[in-house]
């Protein structure tokens, strides 16, 4: 059984139903959910619920599972440029920068999604969208593509399957998403 912190009021109920649904490290089920859960059932759907109205969760329909949010995402990765990866980074994303003369990303990939956590800019001639704390879609944006580029074959089917998924869902099961990878998606399916 999920081994679940004090709550304080609602807001710690929520953050318990979010605690417990991380704990899993992979998309979960209600039923797993409430087999683990130390509220009954009505209760921890509407958590669920509200967490996923929020955005603070994410619900799959075709495979009924709760998986963090882009929101909680989002939020996470405001706290993370002014906490260590970004600072420390810094210094040698600005010297890189200045060395080449072009921008510099700092990004990470997570379910297919580039999460951007800094930038650095050499000269205004040039901008790109991208800023940090913004989320994209890694098969659309150069940095994500790079990524994307140097994963294995299993995680870029991973990293691309959600999304790929959701773009082509006569491909999301059955003969043509049977583990042979991203090649059996239509020609132009993915920027690679």
């Amino acid at each position: 059984m999920y081994d679940a912190p004090h709550a304080d009021g609602t807001v710690g109920k929520a953050m318990q139903v979010l605690d417990q649904v991380a704990s899993f490290q992979r998309p979960v089920r209600f039923s797993e959910l409430l087999a683990n859960s130390p509220f009954p059932k009505p209760t921890l759907y509407r958590f669920v619920q509200t967490l996923t109205n929020q955005g603070m969760l994410a619900f799959d329909a075709e495979r009924q599972t709760y998986s963090m949010g882009l929101r909680l995402v989002r939020l996470a990765h405001a706290a993370w440029r002014h906490s260590s990866l970004a600072s420390v980074a810094r210094p040698f994303i600005e010297a890189l920068a200045e060395k080449i003369g072009e921008s510099i990303h700092l990004a990470q990939i997570d379910n297919g999604h580039v999460l951007f956590v800094d930038k650095y800019r050499v000269t205004d001639k040039f901008d790109t969208l991208a800023q940090a704390g913004k989320i994209a879609p890694g098969y659309c944006t150069g940095v994500g593509k790079v990524i994307l580029a140097f994963m294995s074959e299993r995680a870029q089917n991973r990293a691309l399957g959600t999304i790929l998924c959701c773009l082509y869902p006569q491909y999301a099961s059955g003969p043509h998403n049977s583990g042979g990878g991203i090649g059996n998606y239509p020609q132009g399916a993915c920027g690679l």
